[in-house]
């Protein structure tokens, strides 16, 4: 027997799945994700990345306070708090060089 549960330290959010419009620090977000995951709980920080069709932005970081995990809807839903955004330069910089291979927002040329 196997097990579907992942372990995640990066918290990948569309606008469909809880990624905030307009996101601040210290503001206190929702998600919803397919899936069965877990996620290091606050102190620790998870890496915030935006998936804006299907390429990479990483936005920041944020401490995941809640999760719920659905094993008949293969869901996990929970709150996270930002607590930190990137100025667009590094923004720039960390979506290129922590996103697989074809996956950043951003080309070199860009960054």
């Amino acid at each position: 027997m196997g097990s579907i549960l992942k372990i995640n330290h990066i918290l990948r959010l569309t606008s469909e799945t809880g990624m905030p419009a307009s996101p601040v620090e210290q503001g206190r977000y929702t998600f919803t994700l397919p899936g069965e995951r877990l996620f290091q709980f606050a102190p620790t920080k998870v890496t915030l990345v935006h998936d804006v069709g299907g390429k990479w932005r990483v936005i920041g970081q944020a401490q995941v306070m809640k999760q719920t995990l659905d094993a008949e809807a293969h869901t996990t839903s929970g709150e996270f708090v930002i607590v930190r955004l990137f100025p667009e330069q590094f923004v720039q910089l960390a979506s290129y060089y922590e996103a697989p291979d074809g996956e950043s927002y951003y080309q070199m040329d860009e960054v």
